[in-house]
């Protein structure tokens, strides 16, 4: 299928991005966005090798760029909340440091990824398993946002992490049986 978002994807970066400190790492992203073979990977549409073009709008574009990167990331990485896809694991460091670097209404898009990436969760598929204990590594920070006086992202935040502690407590019990 290719890149179902190329009609719909800004042409170029506009600069200043959205945040100063990934602004600072520009060139580091880049380099790092071109290190992972992609086209190993696929999204719900098929190959991932638009991926790290909205990685890139994501981490280092203006903010209604990093929006709808955000939006696209969510359609092919956690479809619907029905599926995750295998580019969400290379993926996946970017769209953390995101949500550590940017503000409340992109830090909401951010965790309707993971909370995606969370539902989809099944304990015999290994790249979910992986998947999860990253996001898992993050229930602290996770935490801290559900004091944020932005009510969608306290509740995003509140919804993720009970979905963390869910799944824990499930892990638990099956191990104990």
């Amino acid at each position: 299928m290719g890149d179902p978002f190329y009609k719909e994807r800004p042409s170029r970066l506009v600069k200043p991005g959205h945040s100063e400190v990934l602004n600072r790492r520009a060139d580091q992203l880049e380099a790092e966005f071109s290190r992972v073979r992609w086209a190993d990977f696929e999204t719900a549409y098929g190959a991932a090798d638009w991926v790290p073009l909205d990685l890139r709008f994501l981490m280092l574009g203006a903010h209604d760029q990093a929006m709808g990167s955000a939006h696209r990331l969510w359609c092919g990485l956690c479809h619907q909340h029905a599926y995750v896809s295998s580019a969400a694991e290379p993926a996946l460091p970017w769209i953390i440091e995101a949500l550590h670097s940017s503000d409340a209404r992109l830090q909401v898009e951010v965790l309707d990824i993971l909370l995606g990436i969370l539902v989809c969760h099944d304990p015999n598929n290994p790249l979910l398993v992986r998947l999860f204990r990253r996001v898992a590594d993050e229930a602290g920070f996770i935490a801290s946002l559900t004091a944020s006086p932005h009510e969608e992202l306290a509740s995003f935040a509140a919804e993720i992490s009970a979905a963390l502690r869910d799944q824990v407590e499930e892990q638990t019990a099956i191990q104990e049986s």
